[in-house]
């Protein structure tokens, strides 16, 4: 019996002896991870406008807080899922620094594609070399592209240009008469160019009528005499269709070989 009990008491000292070891043991490896656990962070988001038109911008802003201790050279990443859950977009904040408390903020402007519907971000923070995420929230915040775009109205012209004769004499007159329609939207204040080129392509003559309007579907005509020069050949007409200060060209269309000057 006494043998027994020796037994008995040599057991409860083992067990105590592990018991304590394995509390120390988890003591230890708890304290070592909480140590090496990543900061924290908490995250707000917008997009600003909610709503977009295709091709138009829509600003992505981020504000991270870290609620841990301080970490440098970290990277965050921004990045836009479209409806069909493909990446449209990214834009990468490379090498920086989270102080403990503090709050870094970005943003992102990203331009909407031909596809609408509702646009998802995505906001991650990993260390420089993107082997350890620190946070990661999807999504962050929504906004929406209404398409297709609608067509920029703008004036469109045509133009017909007719010579009083095929055949002229150096030194003779033929008139060259144009008509310009426009069947887009009004334009005010426009010019008109006609330029005669001769055989070789050099310009050998020109008219331009200034302080022109065209109505939506409105036709103007305007004639041009025009002194045939001693080079003989084909000669070609450009019409043209300007601005006033000659910076947006509407039109211009190129007739060759409308008349030929013989001797």
């Amino acid at each position: 019996m006494k043998e027994v009990k020796q037994l008995v008491n040599v057991s409860k000292t083992f067990l105590i002896m592990n018991t304590a070891l394995l509390l120390a043991t988890l003591s230890w490896h708890s304290a070592a991870h909480a140590a090496d656990s990543p900061s924290q962070f908490t995250c707000t988001a917008s997009s600003s406008p909610e709503t977009v038109a295709v091709h138009a911008k829509s600003t992505i802003t981020a504000s991270f807080t870290n609620t841990g201790a301080a970490l440098t050279n970290l990277n965050v990443d921004i990045e836009v899922y479209g409806p069909r859950g493909k990446k449209d977009g990214q834009q990468i904040f490379t090498g920086q620094d989270f102080a403990a408390g503090a709050t870094n903020k970005f943003s992102y402007d990203f331009m909407a594609t031909d596809t609408a519907g509702a646009y998802n971000v995505t906001l991650v923070v990993v260390s420089s070399d993107w082997s350890k995420q620190y946070f990661a929230l999807y999504p962050a915040t929504k906004f929406t592209v209404n398409g297709p775009k609608e067509p920029e109205a703008k004036p469109v012209f045509s133009a017909t240009a007719d010579v009083s004769s095929a055949t002229v004499a150096p030194g003779a007159k033929i008139n060259i008469s144009t008509t310009f329609k426009n069947t887009g939207t009004a334009v005010t204040d426009a010019l008109a160019d006609i330029e005669v080129y001769d055989p070789s392509g050099k310009k050998a003559g020109q008219k331009i009528v200034q302080g022109q309007d065209w109505s939506a579907g409105g036709a103007n005509q305007y004639v041009y005499e025009f002194t045939a020069p001693d080079m003989v050949g084909d000669y070609s007409i450009t019409l043209v269709i300007e601005n006033s200060d000659w910076t947006k060209q509407y039109f211009t269309q190129y007739f060759r070989a409308k008349f030929t000057v013989s001797k």
